[in-house]
């Protein structure tokens, strides 16, 4: 597995896991221009401080 960062056009960051199959596949090098789709319905994140969080 490999995570890829992507920088948008703004500065932000999107980060992704793909199978190191992948990368070599599309020919993935730093600087690579990619089209990101995003296909989830939904994003969660949390930390340990989150109320209801365990610990």
């Amino acid at each position: 597995m490999a995570e890829v960062v992507v920088t948008l056009d703004n500065g932000q960051e999107l980060v992704s896991v793909i199978t190191t199959s992948s990368i070599r596949r599309l020919q993935l090098a730093p600087g690579s221009k990619v089209i990101m789709m995003i296909k989830s319905t939904e994003v969660m994140l949390a930390t340990e401080n989150a109320p209801g969080a365990d610990g």
